[in-house]
């Protein structure tokens, strides 16, 4: 029974993707969906530049700070494995 829920689940995710996919494809060549990527309101140069430099700095902020949480872990973590540098070998 476990398999077959399983099977269930697992097609039900390939469908999910599939139809996302399908999707993604007619909204991009505006074929059979209502909303395409060529729609929507028109706004001056400057305003979209604007909101467009602010996403990318949002995201740039937020990557900053889960890549320095990491370094900073993986820096913790190799440092409590590592034996400290005046008993190691050939000093």
């Amino acid at each position: 029974m476990a398999g077959f829920l399983a099977f269930l689940y697992g097609l039900a995710a390939y469908l999910i993707f599939l139809g996302t996919f399908l999707y993604a494809i007619a909204f991009v060549t505006g074929v059979a969906v209502p909303k395409t990527i060529d729609t929507g309101p028109i706004v001056p140069m400057e305003e979209a530049i604007a909101v467009n430099l602010l996403l990318l700095s949002l995201f740039a902020v937020r990557k900053q700070e889960s890549a320095r949480d990491r370094e900073t872990t993986l820096s913790a973590r190799e440092s409590q494995l590592s034996p400290p540098s005046s008993t190691s070998p050939g000093r």
